[in-house]
């Protein structure tokens, strides 16, 4: 979509520069950032659409930096695995999201903007703890 290509060319560019690790924690940084800013934009919907291309452009920027960086960190042997399972993180999110915007936002948009904000400050502070940058060094 629209907004995803932006996030890309940013995901390229930071990965160039920062590396792996930072750009992951500053894209869902950035994803947290846009999902707080939500809870303000209840007069208008054209700041609210603008926060929501800001979320959909940095998610899909972090993913494929996080594809990358995690094909990159688990030894030749394992890598399939490990990939497959950040995979399936990222498809159970994909699962749960729409129980959380058609069932829990009906009753209360509030909690709804505070459950996305949450996981995705969460994610943004684990990643913090990866455990090593993979930028420039050899896969083994």
């Amino acid at each position: 979509t629209a907004a995803e290509f932006p996030g890309l060319l940013l995901t390229v560019v930071l990965t160039y520069y920062i590396g792996r690790r930072r750009t992951i924690t500053l894209e869902m940084t950035g994803v947290t950032a846009c999902y707080a800013l939500l809870f303000y934009c209840d007069v208008s919907k054209s700041v609210m659409l603008l926060f929501i291309f800001g979320v959909r452009g940095f998610i899909t920027g972090a993913y494929q930096a996080a594809h990358v960086y995690t094909a990159e960190v688990y030894p030749t042997h394992v890598r399939a695995t490990g990939l497959a399972f950040a995979s399936s993180c990222a498809r159970i999110g994909a699962l749960t999201t729409p129980f959380v915007a058609e069932v829990v936002m009906v009753n209360s948009l509030f909690q709804g903007k505070l459950i996305y904000t949450l996981v995705s400050g969460v994610t943004a502070f684990s990643t913090l703890f990866y455990p090593i940058e993979t930028t420039g060094k050899d896969l083994s």
